[in-house]
C-alpha cells in the first residue's frame, strides 16, 4: 500500500472532515457539497476508497474481532491490577466481554453510518467511477438513499464509454439490469443506453426473464420495452459473435492414430526368392 504524501494526507482529512459537515444537513450541507464538488477527483477517489474497504466482509469482521478480543483482554488486565494493587476482588472476566462486546456493537453501526453517508454523497458527482458503489449502494434498502441513487444514475449512466466496460463487473450489470423491473421511464431509458456500451452475453437470460414478466415498467411502457428489445437482440447478436469465435479458435482435436505409427518406418513385409536374385545371365 502506497504511502500517502504529506499534501494528500492534508486533502483526505478536509474530505473526511466535508463529509461529516455533510450529514448534519441544511446549510452546512450545502457549503460542504460545493466544497466536495470543487476539489474534484480527489473527493470521490477518497469516498471510493473507504467505501472499498466497507466493502470487503472478512477485513470488516476481521477489525471487528481484533477490537473485542484487544479490548477484552486490556480490561480484564486493568481489573486485576487494580483489584492487586486495592487489594479487593476484581469483576470477573465477564464484565470485560460485555463491554467489548458494547464497544464492538457500537464501531459495527458507526461502520454502518458511515457507509450510508459515503454512499449518499457520492451522488453529488458526476464521475462515472462512482457507478458501481451506487449500485451496491441500493442493497442499504434506505428510501432516501435509493432515490437519490437513481437520481444520480440517470445523470451518469448516459455518460458511459466502452472504454469504462472495466468499472463494471457481472454482479454490477446484473444489478443494473434488474433495475429495468421496477425503473420509470427516463431511468430505464439510461440504464439501456449504458448496457448497449457495456452490456455483456451474460445478460441475455435475465433480460428475456425480465421481459416475460406480467407486470413493471417493461410490459406498461412501451418505449422502454421496445428499446430493451433492442438491446436483447443486440446482446444476443453479441452471444452468438462469441460463440462462432469460439468454435473458430477451439484447438483441434488429436489424431486418432497414435503419432508414433504416423512416424514409423515402412517395412516391407515379402521376401524375395533367392534363386531369382542369384540366377545367372542368360547368353546372347
Amino acid at each position: 500500500m502506497r504511502l500517502l504524501t504529506k499534501d494528500e494526507q492534508k486533502a483526505v482529512a478536509e474530505v473526511r472532515g466535508l463529509c461529516q459537515q455533510w450529514s448534519r444537513g441544511g446549510e452546512a450541507r450545502v457549503a460542504a457539497q460545493d466544497r466536495l464538488i470543487a476539489l474534484g477527483p480527489r473527493s470521490s477517489e477518497h469516498i471510493l476508497a473507504v467505501l472499498d474497504d466497507h466493502e470487503q466482509p472478512n477485513r470488516r469482521r476481521l477489525l471487528l474481532f481484533a477490537v473485542f478480543t484487544i479490548w477484552t483482554a486490556v480490561s480484564f488486565s486493568l481489573y486485576r491490577l487494580a483489584g492487586l494493587i486495592s487489594h479487593t476482588k476484581p469483576p470477573g472476566i465477564g464484565l470485560a466481554i460485555t463491554q467489548a462486546g458494547a464497544i464492538t456493537l457500537a464501531l459495527a453501526v458507526g461502520m454502518s453510518l458511515i457507509h450510508r453517508n459515503y454512499t449518499h454523497i457520492l451522488t453529488i458527482f458526476n464521475d462515472v467511477r462512482t457507478i458501481p458503489a451506487l449500485l451496491h449502494g441500493l442493497s442499504l434498502g434506505k428510501p432516501e438513499i435509493s432515490s437519490a441513487i437513481r437520481n444520480s444514475l440517470i445523470r451518469l449512466l448516459p455518460l458511459i464509454r466502452p472504454q469504462d466496460s472495466g468499472l463494471s463487473t457481472d454482479d454490477t450489470l446484473s444489478i443494473l439490469c434488474n433495475e429495468l423491473s421496477t425503473t420509470n421511464s427516463l431511468y430505464g431509458l439510461s440504464i439501456i443506453s449504458s448496457l448497449d456500451v457495456i452490456g455483456t452475453a451474460n445478460l441475455v437470460t435475465q433480460l428475456e426473464e425480465l421481459l416475460s414478466l406480467s407486470g413493471g415498467s417493461l410490459r406498461n411502457d412501451p418505449t422502454v420495452r421496445d428499446a430493451a428489445s433492442a438491446l436483447l437482440a443486440s446482446l444476443q447478436d453479441k452471444k452468438e459473435a462469441e460463440r462462432i469465435s469460439s468454435t473458430l479458435l477451439r484447438a483441434a482435436d488429436s489424431p486418432e492414430v497414435p503419432f508414433s505409427v504416423l512416424l514409423r518406418v515402412a517395412s516391407d513385409t515379402t521376401q524375395p526368392d533367392q534363386r531369382l536374385l542369384l540366377r545367372p545371365t542368360d547368353p546372347t
